[in-house]
């Protein structure tokens, strides 16, 4: 029981250092979306919504990732707390480099990604100035940043077992809430401003997951949509509008969706 204790207390305190990190993300998202273009009317609410997206997407990763962090701490403690903190940079890296590319495009990266080539990402990263030493000294700085807060922040923290039980039966609640995303999102006039207050990882996982793990929908053979349809064949294509398709293939909206049907079922192309 105590090497439980201490593998939650352990546990709670890298978590909270992660959190921290996301606020910082999205507090760099909004001074930088300040300075190089006029923030909407709504940045007070957008910074409500955005620090509560950052919330969301951390409590609904942690109770996954507590339950493998204690099978490991009770094979071996340091690994469990290393692997933790590398996972945790790994994630901190993805999630700048999804906002760097929102501030750039000032579209969510989603599983749009999926359906492209790599010369479609290089052409996109060189039209939007590529890699520079700025870009990445930056990096280096915030991992080595991350690194240090990880090692020595989890010492100041004095957190009562009570408190870290919580936070873990929160996170249990909030993936039960998170099936219904549409309630947990703004929604604003400006996509611009719906878009920024998004947490850009959370979007991203959200939308890779359900495009390799989407539902088939059940096919009803009885139902009078059924009949007479059965020799139709197509599939359900989305179409986008592009700004400039040559120097930003990701930069597009959805136009309108073709709808066809092959025996009464139809097949989304993307999420």
């Amino acid at each position: 029981m105590a090497r439980l204790k201490a593998a939650t207390l352990q546990f709670t305190k890298l978590a909270i250092v992660w959190l921290m990190a996301l606020f910082v993300i999205s507090a760099y998202e909004l001074v930088v979306n300040a300075l190089s273009r006029d923030l909407p009317k709504e940045w007070a609410g957008i910074v409500f919504w955005s620090l509560g997206a950052d919330a969301v997407f951390w409590l609904k990763w942690l109770v996954f990732l507590y339950i493998v962090f204690v099978v490991l701490y009770f094979a071996y403690s340091r690994l469990a707390k290393l692997l933790f903190s590398v996972f945790i940079v790994i994630l901190i890296i993805t999630h700048v480099l999804l906002v760097q590319y929102f501030n750039t495009s000032l579209t969510p990266l989603g599983s749009d990604l999926y359906g492209y080539s790599i010369a479609d990402i290089k052409q996109t990263v060189g039209a939007s100035g590529g890699v520079n030493i700025f870009m990445i000294v930056g990096i280096l700085i915030l991992l080595a940043s991350v690194m240090a807060a990880l090692k020595y922040v989890p010492r100041w923290i004095k957190l009562p077992i009570w408190i870290a039980a919580l936070v873990l039966t929160i996170s249990m609640g909030t993936n039960i809430f998170a099936t219904f995303p549409e309630a947990i999102r703004p929604s604003y006039a400006s996509d611009f401003a719906n878009n920024l207050a998004l947490n850009k990882a959370d979007y991203f996982f959200t939308a890779s997951y359900f495009h390799f793990f989407a539902e088939e929908e059940e096919v009803d053979i009885y139902a009078d949509a059924y009949i007479g349809d059965y020799l139709t064949t197509s599939e359900k294509l989305k179409e986008f509008a592009y700004l400039d398709k040559d120097q930003y293939p990701f930069y597009h909206k959805e136009e309108h969706y073709k709808e066809l049907r092959q025996h009464g079922r139809s097949y989304p192309a993307t999420f």
